[in-house]
């Protein structure tokens, strides 16, 4: 028997970014619904939900109503065995409007959110440490180098399938290099420390690592126009820029 958390989030003019535990959790652009599970955001007990206008623009581009909807599903191998909803909230903003919008909060009884012992709270000076390793990070991209990239990921993989309980790191790690070595069949990887914008959460303890023109601050770009964004929330502990959701 396995458990889930999942948000469903519908805004009147999508572009927001939903908070859970002050760690951003969904960021929409230009859908204005989506529903996702979040075991890996989650706390096991108390958990408060936020919205804000997307970071990228920072003002709320229409009015209308937020709705937010928790469930906390159980399932037997794939068969739903159970399903109760944990929050079921509204909010109205705004167009123009700036700032945070509380939405709740919910008890639950799972959840593997981000530990976050031991790490340091950021300051300005973090940002040249985070801005290496993202270059770093982007030179393993390029060079297809999935053993090195890997290991970066390996902590926060093994969290990430501790999480859900449906799959082993093994498999989830040839699953994302099937993924990564399609997208770098013809992509090309997109770094640019100058618009590097980290968004600081968890109470100064995670930066989430964008890119002021939008998405990742690392991204792989399809001829076609697709991109993937490779979204890392990291911080820093002792002296290494560790990869934490």
């Amino acid at each position: 028997m396995t458990t889930s958390i999942w948000m469903t989030l519908a805004t009147p003019a999508g572009k927001a970014d939903l908070y859970l535990n002050d760690i951003p959790v969904i960021r929409l652009g230009a859908q204005h619904a989506v529903r996702m599970p979040v075991n890996e955001y989650a706390l096991r007990g108390s958990n408060i939900a936020s919205i804000r206008p997307s970071r990228a623009t920072g003002v709320w581009s229409a009015g209308g109503e937020v709705t937010l909807k928790v469930e906390q599903a159980r399932f037997d191998g794939d068969t739903l065995a159970g399903l109760v909803t944990l929050l079921e909230t509204s909010a109205t903003v705004t167009a123009g409007q700036q700032g945070e919008t509380g939405l709740g909060a919910f008890s639950a009884d799972v959840g593997s959110a981000p530990d976050l012992g031991g790490l340091l709270q950021l300051d300005p000076s973090a940002t040249p440490r985070i801005a290496a390793e993202l270059r770093r990070l982007a030179g393993l991209w390029r060079e297809r180098d999935w053993d090195q990239l890997l290991l970066y990921l390996d902590a926060y993989i093994r969290q990430y399938v501790a999480a859900y309980g449906v799959e082993t790191r093994d498999a989830y790690a040839e699953s994302f290099l099937r993924m990564a070595a399609s997208f770098m069949e013809v992509g090309e990887v997109e770094f640019d420390e100058r618009d590097l914008d980290l968004d600081i959460c968890a109470s100064g303890r995670l930066a989430d690592c964008l890119s002021r023109r939008g998405g990742a601050a690392i991204k792989v770009r399809q001829p076609d126009g697709d991109v993937y964004d490779f979204n890392l929330i990291v911080g820093i502990r002792g002296q290494d820029v560790v990869a934490v959701r």
